[in-house]
């Protein structure tokens, strides 16, 4: 109300020689920065409103907003103290209908300015930036900023910036970089990666940690595989040459091979697995070869299904045979990473009744150590000191993803373990699956989401006949119930629920038989209680 009366000259912009006008412009911009980082969301959201509905009244101060915010950077403090004043302005003038002022028109007049103001109170701030003024300007990054301009203003000021005050720059720059229209790809291969490849190895970790987030941001939005093939061929050869000794580096590094992933190519991913399998043959941290595996999984996904077979079939062999190995490893964290990444394969690609033929003919070679392993876990649970994780997998692999589509020797194989008749025992105990001595012990997210899908998938590819002939009908039941009402790990609840959904959707017959029985047992304990 304040700033729409000082504007009484509707037909001409206000000056610096406008009543009051300094003044109440200034204390805008205080009080709307101040005000967003307000934790109450219906106070920052009526702020803007308010804010917006002014300059969509008063457009003719549109300029004038314009200039005297950015050109108080060097003055005020701390220095991007206007930026989300000015990013409401922006955005209104942007989005501005076409009448007697023409909005868009006043913020390209004036673009050099804004540009200069980002670079001076925002990247070149001597204080952290809060995450409403780094973000505030995103509207004007998004339409405005040309490759060109990122190139010739920005990246000078970026470069210098990250040697000074990286734990301002790497922030500011995941703010914005995801939403520039342009492809960053030749941006980070020549600019931006070997700056950020040395956050990634920093000393402080504060820095490594935002140097990862901006680099993943990166990978969602690079997409030109000439060049993502270039970035995954320089990582792999630092990893490989030996010049990372530190393994807190080499996981750090792993993981940003693994985010190439996201718009990887089948030339990409092969030379990512190539390096992945030399630094596991030789990684002695077990933290570390964990890491390695997780991300080998992540590109070996973009491979295993791919329809190439003749391009990546030695690159998948060889891959192959280092995860048949991996789970039959003595060391249990490297195990237990395999049988995760194989069973994520096969959860995500395999559901398909026709998947691609290198995951068809490559799946099978997963089950005899995935059941050397089970037969282990369900022997004796209660002793198993590594936990039923490999368990978990393997029912999830032969229940249900495997056994729709593979081949007669795989099918023989399970027929000749009593697969089923083994998950679904209850006397004179229970299989692991079904002991309630053993999924009520459950504490970890990743165990518990294993947990979840084998039910899934017994629920759904078991036929009921076998789950009543084993009596297991009850335990089936009490076991859902009890992963979405009484998990510890919150996770675990939300996706049993999501299961349980996807269940009664795909099985509703089936499924209110097998819960009645365990709704029974719980509501009458629930009410002992």
């Amino acid at each position: 109300m304040l700033i729409t009366c000082a504007l009484t000259t509707p037909t001409s912009p206000p000056t610096d020689t406008t009543p009051h006008w300094l003044p109440l412009l200034n204390a805008q911009a205080i009080l709307i920065d101040g005000l967003l980082i307000e934790h109450r969301k219906g106070l920052r959201h009526g702020a803007i409103a308010d804010v917006r509905r002014c300059i969509r009244r008063n457009p003719h101060a549109i300029p004038s907003y314009i200039t005297i915010l950015t050109t108080g950077a060097t003055s005020t403090i701390p220095s991007y103290r206007n930026s989300v004043l000015l990013g409401i302005v922006v955005d209104v003038a942007l989005r501005l209908k076409k009448g007697e002022i023409n909005g868009r028109e006043s913020v390209v007049l004036q673009k050099d300015q804004i540009i200069k103001f980002f670079l001076t109170g925002i990247i070149s701030s001597k204080t952290p930036v809060s995450v409403p003024a780094m973000k505030a300007l995103n509207g004007f990054m998004q339409e405005l900023v040309t490759e060109n301009d990122f190139e010739d203003e920005f990246l000078p000021v970026l470069e210098r910036m990250m040697l000074r005050a990286p734990e301002i720059v790497l922030k500011a720059l995941t703010s914005f970089i995801g939403i520039l229209s342009f492809d960053i790809s030749k941006i980070f291969a020549v600019n931006l990666f070997e700056p950020l490849l040395t956050h990634l190895r920093s000393t402080s970790e504060v820095v490594r940690t935002d140097a990862m987030v901006l680099w993943k941001t990166i990978c969602t939005v690079a997409k030109q595989p000439e060049q993502l093939v270039s970035i995954v061929a320089d990582v792999s050869k630092l990893l490989t040459s030996g010049k990372v000794s530190s393994w807190e580096h080499r996981v750090i590094l792993y993981q940003a091979l693994a985010a190439l992933t996201t718009n990887a190519t089948v030339e990409g991913s092969k030379k990512a697995i190539e390096g992945y399998l030399t630094m596991i043959a030789k990684e002695a941290n077990e933290t570390a070869m964990v890491a390695a595996i997780e991300g080998l999984g992540a590109h070996l996904s973009v491979l295993i299904v791919s329809d190439e077979m003749a391009d990546v079939k030695d690159v998948v062999d060889k891959t192959v045979k280092a995860a048949v190995d991996g789970l039959a490893s003595t060391k249990v964290g490297a195990r237990k990473s395999w049988a995760d990444v194989v069973g994520t394969i096969l959860w995500e690609h395999g559901a398909s009744l026709s998947p691609s033929e290198t995951l068809r003919t490559q799946a099978p070679r997963f089950i005899t150590p995935l059941l050397a392993t089970f037969d282990k876990i369900n022997a004796n649970p209660l002793a198993w000191k590594d936990g039923p994780l490999e368990g978990y997998v393997t029912v999830v692999v032969a229940s249900g993803r495997i056994r729709s589509w593979a081949d007669k020797a795989t099918l023989d194989l399970l027929k000749s373990r009593k697969y089923t008749t083994t998950i679904l025992t209850t006397q004179p105990k229970p299989s692991f699956l079904l002991w309630d001595r053993v999924y009520t012990k459950l504490t970890d997210e990743l165990e518990g989401r294993w947990f979840v899908r084998a039910m899934e998938m017994v629920l759904l590819s078991e036929q009921l006949a076998d789950i009543e002939k084993g009596k297991a009908t009850g335990a089936l039941a009490t076991s859902f119930v009890w992963l979405v009402t009484s998990s510890p790990v919150h996770q675990t609840r939300k996706e049993a629920y999501e299961a349980l959904k996807s269940c009664a959707r795909r099985e509703p017959v089936k499924l209110g038989r097998i819960l009645r029985e365990g709704l029974t047992k719980w509501l009458m304990d629930v009410s002992i209680r």
